[in-house]
């Protein structure tokens, strides 16, 4: 069977592309090049449309990504079909993703606590710390975090030397975060956030 191409690790920024029908079974559809991220533990699933029909899902199943329609688009395997994804969720969940990274980064290379779990939710971010965290060391964060972005740092990511499929995330000069998601590719394309933190739970949202 041929292989599918995850054109979203290529180029996170696309939104647009024709591409053949891998497979097609009813609402569900396959692409040799995809570029719809599929729904993971972390991070939301793109929207967006195939031939004009809304997708209302993507999964990762088999080693394949399956976008889910609301209909049946008049496509056949091997044929192309137009695959659009909207931009504005997509970015929204590229800057939320690339907050959590820089949050989590700063919060252990300033106090030493790490994060154990992050996730993208449409209109905000979480993360999880390892222990409760004092209200005056979420303050801190926040203008911490900010002050960061606000530096425009590159954005990295790359797969490991070693651990096939094993991917990296590396913000400005803090730590490597292992990572299969999306970001922007500048800390100045996240914008200012506004933090809110109680015990080990923080929430981070977009101010603009």
């Amino acid at each position: 069977m041929m292989e599918q191409t995850l054109v979203y690790y290529k180029d996170q920024y696309l939104d647009e592309l024709d591409s053949p029908v891998l497979s097609y079974d009813g609402n569900k559809v396959c692409f040799t090049q995809n570029i719809f991220f599929p729904q993971t533990k972390g991070e939301i699933a793109d929207f967006g449309s195939v031939n004009g029909v809304a997708v209302e899902n993507v999964e990762k199943k088999d080693g394949k990504v399956v976008v889910h329609l609301k209909g049946e688009p008049s496509i056949q395997k091997d044929q192309s079909a137009k695959q659009k994804i909207d931009w504005n969720r997509r970015l929204n969940g590229m800057r939320l993703h690339s907050a959590l990274h820089v949050a989590a980064g700063i919060m252990e290379r300033d106090h030493g606590i790490r994060a154990v779990a992050g996730k993208v939710y449409e209109d905000k971010g979480t993360l999880t710390f390892k222990k409760p965290v004092p209200a005056m060391i979420y303050l801190a964060l926040e203008d911490a975090v900010n002050e960061f972005i606000n530096s425009e740092k590159d954005i990295r990511t790359y797969w490991d030397e070693k651990r096939e499929g094993f991917r990296w995330c590396q913000i400005g000069d803090l730590e490597p975060i292992p990572c299969g998601g999306l970001h922007v590719k500048n800390t100045k394309e996240i914008g200012e956030l506004e933090l809110a933190g109680n015990g080990e739970k923080l929430e981070i949202r977009l101010r603009n």
